[in-house]
């Protein structure tokens, strides 16, 4: 068996960590239901090492693979512990608000609104011109893409596909 970590250097990387992601404790703790003060003893090593489900929780609330955590905090994982559901194919239904209106330009420099139907709503999450254009957060490595951002997308698209 592997020594435990230090836990006030488990604690240090474990912020650094979280702070990399641009994360509060708050929004981690909301976001795995754990408590801020309890996410503050662990970062300060006043906790000890957390136990191997905390990990899996704390790693999914930052969106890394628990078995990184598990070594960081001196456990030993077993091929089988590393890989469980990355091999699995696992799907969510997950719900999203879109604008309902759409707008057309046409070829005298008009534009026109209108309401979306379900069909064109769930072709435009799928299409990259459409989401591109779309008044929703769009990432890219977890970052925001501004205005600017989406702009420089959609040229590349057009050079590389038209």
């Amino acid at each position: 068996m592997r020594e435990k970590a230090n836990p006030k250097e488990f604690g240090s990387e474990l912020k650094k960590l979280r702070k990399e992601r641009k994360m509060t404790l708050i929004e981690l703790g909301a976001k795995i239901d754990l408590t801020q003060a309890y996410l503050s003893m662990i970062e300060n090593g006043k906790q000890g090492i957390p136990t191997p489900g905390t990990l899996k929780k704390i790693a999914k609330g930052l969106n890394i693979h628990h078995a990184k955590l598990m070594e960081m905090a001196g456990y030993e994982t077993t091929i089988i512990e590393a890989f469980t559901g990355v091999l699995e194919e696992q799907r969510k239904k997950v719900e999203i608000s879109l604008p309902a209106m759409g707008k057309d330009k046409s070829s005298d420099g008009l534009t026109a609104y209108g309401l979306l139907t379900d069909d064109e709503l769930r072709r435009r999450v799928f299409d990259l011109y459409d989401l591109l254009d779309l008044d929703v957060d769009l990432y890219y490595k977890k970052e925001l893409l501004n205005d600017k951002n989406r702009e420089k997308i959609k040229n590349i698209l057009q050079i590389i596909l038209e």
